[in-house]
């Protein structure tokens, strides 16, 4: 639900362009190639996004060398995370907490994208702000280490209100976000 709610929120925050790239892997290998839960595929349905084209897949190395920012719905995904790249660990956060994070970040500090320029030096523009925005944020956080706090608790068995409950508060994460990284 996080990375399809997050492509949504992003692409309206840039007003219906596609200016950041979001992928979702699983820490573990249990569904790997099944087509997503039926109720998070509704609640995502629900707030207007795109279920089409999914297939569950594991992390891979070149996942976290690749990502400028990573993100983990609970405990012990990050600390997973953490222990397959600890050198990434400025780049590893859990989602609620990076939301909360974000709710410090001074934008007047942040690189500015520009308006009015061809797409290729928009696309480097927001990475250059993402890139930015999580170098702030990890500068802001106490320690690396995950705070069960933030855990996003997971769904999967449970009924419609328990999914309805756990996709708004992705939704209120992925939109701040999306709203701070792609957006002046």
């Amino acid at each position: 639900m996080a990375e399809r709610l997050f492509a949504l929120r992003a692409r309206e925050a840039a007003e219906g362009v596609d200016l950041v790239r979001s992928v979702s892997v699983g820490t573990g290998d249990w569904h790997v190639g099944e087509w997503m839960n039926p109720p998070a595929a509704q609640q995502i349905e629900m707030r207007g996004g795109d279920t089409s084209n999914y297939a569950a897949a594991t992390l891979k190395p070149e996942d976290i060398a690749q990502a400028d920012l990573i993100l983990a719905a609970a405990t012990e995904h990050m600390e997973r995370l953490l222990d397959l790249a600890p050198e990434a660990s400025a780049r590893i956060f859990m989602l609620r907490e990076f939301a909360d994070l974000l709710a410090k970040v001074d934008n007047a500090g942040l690189p500015k994208i520009p308006d009015d320029v061809a797409k290729p030096v928009l696309l480097n523009a927001v990475r250059e702000r993402g890139i930015a925005v999580v170098r702030t944020a990890d500068e802001l956080r106490a320690e690396r280490l995950p705070d069960a706090r933030y855990n996003v608790d997971d769904p999967w068995g449970m009924g419609d209100r328990v999914f309805a409950r756990v996709a708004h508060e992705i939704d209120d994460a992925v939109t701040i976000i999306a709203q701070t990284t792609v957006k002046n």
